[in-house]
């Protein structure tokens, strides 16, 4: 069980740590990119959107980009290059010899050699019958682009869908789509926060280890729309839910509603048992990142068919600036951080706030600011 820890405003918390090698316009995704043999982080990869604040006018500073934990560049893809427009995420293959990026203004996945980077998939070239309308998350189901599917989620045609590349030949409907969620084109209505067929502007879609798909379902709105869903792969049915509630319990807080998910952007599930049954599903929320319990097993509340998530163990807020991806890593052994466990945040704020990469540790509690440390990025504007 995880403790409760809360943070405070954002801009307060940037008081210790590095500023990196370059400026960071919109961070939008990070990922663990190394260990080392005790399983603590050693790198991590960051997606920049770019300098164009959400127009994909041009593709100005969007990059993909590995540095270490002294905020050292150690590699890095398109640094202000004209080939990514807007790069939502990016993640490397098991074997690290590959990487799938979604480049979302070029309604595009991208596959590229790694750490050569050149191109060798590209959606709209090799499989040009997809219609990928603002791509925000793909991922690898296999072993890389010949060895497996991809699981792509749609942001803007509110869908996902897993695609097999060995079937694209420029033919629609071919086979190329061998599962999909939502309705393409059609989203559900923002305060339909339990409709069962169709999303809302969705993001980061997973597949877990169960074979279910989890997505955060955004909505798009500074509202308490959003929701996270997770879907039986076979049957297409929810088969559970995290959303506003009042019969929530918040740990440690009585008599108070679980938060609703303003603009759900992440959603990951640290797993307890083989067949994923239980575990904490990390949520990131545009100013929140909420550790929930899940369990498939739990019967739903009353008057209600599917289960979901009814106890809060941790939550950190962001009053000011975006919070777009939070990582949950269980291990991590650095004395400034207490030995404890600790988040990995890319924060996204207007220019005046700047852009960054946060870690927080997991028992930081309110008055303990000083363990919040910027890790990449700048708390001016690039």
């Amino acid at each position: 069980m995880h403790p409760w820890i809360f943070a405070s405003a954002l801009v307060a918390l940037l008081l210790t740590g590095c500023d990196g090698g370059g400026p960071l316009f919109n961070a939008l995704d990070v990922e663990v990119a190394a260990t080392d043999g005790s399983g603590n982080p050693t790198e991590i990869l960051i997606t920049d959107l770019g300098a164009e604040w959400f127009t994909c006018s041009q593709p100005q500073g969007s990059k993909i980009i590995r540095v270490d934990l002294a905020g050292n560049i150690l590699w890095e893809f398109d640094q202000y290059g004209d080939v990514l427009n807007g790069a939502h995420n990016a993640d490397l293959n098991a074997t690290e010899d590959q990487m799938i990026i979604s480049d979302y203004c070029n309604d595009r996945v991208l596959v590229i050699d790694h750490p050569e980077g050149n191109i060798i998939w590209e959606s709209s070239v090799d499989c040009p019958e997809l219609t990928l309308n603002g791509p925000n998350d793909a991922n690898f189901l296999g072993g890389g682009i010949s060895q497996g599917n991809i699981l792509i989620t749609v942001q803007d045609d509110h869908w996902v869908l897993e695609v097999d590349p060995s079937l694209c030949n420029g033919v629609p409907d071919d086979g190329e789509i061998v599962w999909s969620f939502g309705a393409q084109g059609a989203p559900r209505a923002p305060e339909d926060i339990d409709d069962p067929d169709r999303l809302r502007f969705p993001h980061n879609a997973d597949s877990l280890p169960n074979g279910n798909v989890i997505i955060a379902d955004a909505a798009k709105a500074f509202t308490d729309e959003g929701r996270v869903i997770e879907i039986d792969y076979a049957s297409k049915r929810i088969a559970w839910i995290y959303r506003a509630n009042p019969d929530c319990i918040i740990k440690g807080i009585p008599d108070i509603w679980c938060p609703g998910l303003n603009w759900a952007r992440d959603a990951d599930v640290e797993c307890e048992d083989p067949a994923c049954t239980r575990g904490t599903v990390v949520v990131t929320g545009i100013h929140q990142s909420v550790g929930v319990l899940r369990d498939l097993t739990e019967p739903p509340p009353p008057g209600e068919s599917i289960p979901r998530g009814r106890e809060v163990v941790f939550q950190v807020q962001h009053p000011q600036g975006f919070c777009y991806d939070t990582d949950f890593v269980p291990r991590w052994d650095d004395d400034d951080n207490e030995g404890l466990g600790f988040f990995l945040v890319s924060n996204q704020g207007p220019s005046l706030l700047g852009n960054w990469v946060l870690t927080v540790p997991v028992d930081v509690s309110f008055s303990e600011t000083n363990n919040v440390w910027q890790l990449y990025g700048s708390p001016s504007a690039p």
